[in-house]
């Protein structure tokens, strides 16, 4: 697909706690629905705090985007970041990929940055993202 992507990067918080099984299942589901829409991304996880990163066409992104913002799983979502126009996704071979605990250091700093989000000012949200985004990507690249 040669068109231009769009990027989301958002944060936002569980309703209610979930177990690490209907977060596998979430991801599950949600890579589905992203291969059958051209659409690749990651996430973290951490304590109740969901970040995550979208990348695909930029309609069918509004769309998921629209869909995530109405999910009642969780709420206060905030989005950090919106990049148009990109050619290159960060995570090519992943319709959605959790950052799991076999990445040892980097999971934990991933996981502290995350955590971080939800007080940090707009300008430290920025960095943080940024941060983020690089560690997510050289964690994926990898595995």
């Amino acid at each position: 697909n040669g068109g231009m992507l769009k990027c989301i990067r958002y944060v936002s918080r569980q309703v209610t706690p979930m177990s690490e099984s209907e977060i596998d299942a979430l991801v599950k589901a949600a890579a589905n629905a992203n291969a059958a829409n051209d659409i690749t991304g990651a996430l973290v996880v951490a304590d109740e705090v969901f970040f995550q990163i979208i990348e695909g066409p930029p309609e069918k992104i509004d769309a998921l985007y629209e869909k995530l913002e109405s999910d009642k799983r969780h709420t206060d979502v905030i989005c950090l970041d919106v990049s148009h126009n990109r050619e290159i996704r960060l995570f090519p071979r992943w319709s959605m990929r959790r950052v799991d605990k076999r990445w040892g250091s980097a999971t934990l700093r991933m996981k502290h940055l995350v955590r971080r989000l939800s007080t940090a000012s707009e300008r430290q949200r920025a960095d943080l993202t940024d941060e983020l985004a690089l560690l997510m990507r050289s964690s994926l690249r990898a595995a």
